[in-house]
């Protein structure tokens, strides 16, 4: 078998050229997504959280109350949001050790 990008002999089951290092069949697998994007999407998704619950705890604690929604609703939910915050943090730093 000859390799397409250099014209080099090369043995049948070879994946690579030896001489030039391209492959010699298509990829079968595409790359894992990179983790960049995902991290910044996971900041930006953070910081409209911590908006969020900066109004929202406020509100509460201004007095405001909406209709048929005990405080505890309400905090239960800052609560769960500030739980998803801490897990996205550590998703972050855990995927930075990789």
């Amino acid at each position: 078998m000859r390799c397409r990008s250099c014209g080099t002999e090369i043995a049948e089951k070879a994946l690579i050229c030896y001489r030039c290092g391209n492959a010699t069949t298509e990829a079968k697998f595409k790359p894992a997504a990179s983790y960049g994007r995902i991290r910044a999407m996971a900041y930006r998704l953070l910081l409209v959280a911590l908006v969020l619950l900066v109004v929202v705890e406020g509100a509460i604690w201004s007095g405001y109350h909406v209709p048929q929604v005990r405080d505890w609703v309400a905090h239960a939910a800052i609560l769960t949001v500030a739980g998803l915050l801490g897990a996205v943090a550590a998703a972050g730093r855990a995927a930075r050790r990789r």
